[in-house]
């Protein structure tokens, strides 16, 4: 398991330690340990925004997705004199079955209408 330290709390991959509790109540290190102590983590899954820019077609609103899920493919834009050509990622076609890490945004591909 990979732990490490960054900002407000600690990260094991994309889940987020954000508090610790004992017996129901947040943790305060300030307290003497003088016995057995049972700590439990108040974990987070980290969360991602997908924008799509719609680049002059109909507008699209961002979604929120958890770390690892994959895009579902939202109505196609419309766009007056082109055709949709799918959604593309810095330049490239995006594969919706790729697993979401980051906030990212998507950006329509259009082709003239002939």
């Amino acid at each position: 398991m990979h732990l490490s330290s960054r900002g407000a709390g600690f990260y094991i991959y994309s889940i987020v330690w954000r508090h610790l509790f004992v017996d129901g109540v947040e943790y305060d290190f300030a307290t003497p340990i003088t016995g057995i102590l049972t700590i439990k983590a108040a974990w987070t899954l980290n969360q991602y925004t997908i924008t799509f820019d719609t680049d002059g077609g109909s507008a699209i609103d961002p979604i929120t997705l958890d770390f690892g899920a994959t895009v579902t493919a939202p109505a196609a834009p419309t766009k007056e004199g082109h055709t949709f050509a799918g959604w593309y990622l810095e330049d490239a076609p995006y594969n919706l079955e790729t697993p979401v890490t980051a906030d990212i945004t998507l950006v329509a591909k259009w082709e003239a209408a002939a």
